[in-house]
């Protein structure tokens, strides 16, 4: 990971803590490899963020594919960055492709996973974000960031918000999605976390934006915020589990490329 985006490892005292209390507003370009996905208006041709994902190289964002079709409509651009949507400081990119995993359902949350190419490479100080590979968490301490509402039908937040989580088994997470949510129940390609005192969770706005995980001095993006119920309700959020993913992942930010061998 840090090979392949050159992703430098942060200094001892620097790493990243999952300390706050409830939704709490980030430092300037504390994740800047955070993405908002925006839609062009077709009334005022504004742009609209309604999702969120996570920059993996310096052209390629991965997010929720149920975040790649809203309205039957795919997102325009992205803002990179991390930074109050407010501001101007974000870096703003259009997409050139969207990559839907092609065993996704929009009846489904299965699979719900999509890569943005994006039209330029962002700036070198937007450092990607690593992915983690490895099946099992090594951390239960998770921390989801996005720019989503901040209760349940409310309004929308302008800065990008990050909440402590606690990563929770498929098992535990199970009773609390019947069949007419998840045909197949909670299956290993997704994981589930949340807050057992039900102050804090993930809310709509949030899809497609990461949950981190801090593994010795490096972070990673475990999961893609996919589903839950209301916010903060009680039961766990759905994420897609991004281990899952990694050959798919990997076989189109970094293709292997072919060597052929002349005689």
């Amino acid at each position: 990971c840090n090979e392949l985006n050159k992703v430098p490892k942060v200094k001892e005292g620097d790493e990243f803590f999952v300390s706050v209390v409830g939704g709490k507003p980030t430092r300037p370009r504390e994740f800047p490899f955070m993405a908002a996905l925006g839609w062009r208006s077709n009334f005022d041709q504004r742009i609209y963020y309604r999702c969120g994902g996570a920059l993996i190289a310096n052209n390629f964002v991965l997010t929720a594919a149920h975040c790649a079709d809203l309205g039957g409509e795919p997102p325009s651009q992205v803002r990179l960055g991390g930074d109050n949507l407010t501001l101007t400081e974000g870096e703003d990119i259009s997409i050139r492709r969207v990559i839907i995993h092609p065993d996704y359902s929009a009846s489904t949350a299965y699979n719900d996973i999509a890569l943005l190419e994006l039209e330029t490479a962002a700036k070198p100080e937007l450092k990607p974000t690593c992915i983690w590979t490895q099946k099992e968490v090594a951390n239960t301490l998770v921390t989801a960031i996005g720019y989503g509402q901040t209760s349940f039908a409310g309004l929308s937040s302008a800065q990008l918000l990050k909440v402590p989580l606690q990563s929770v088994s498929n098992e535990e997470c199970q009773p609390h999605y019947q069949k007419d949510q998840l045909a197949q129940g909670v299956l290993g390609t997704q994981m589930c976390a949340g807050d057992i005192t039900g102050e804090r969770d993930t809310c709509q706005g949030d899809s497609g934006g990461p949950l981190l995980m801090q593994d010795g001095l490096l972070g990673y993006v475990v999961g893609i915020t996919s589903l839950g119920q209301g916010c903060a309700s009680g039961p766990p959020s759905v994420y897609t589990r991004v281990s899952s993913f990694v050959d798919w992942i990997e076989g189109i930010v970094w293709p292997v490329q072919q060597v052929t061998n002349t005689p």
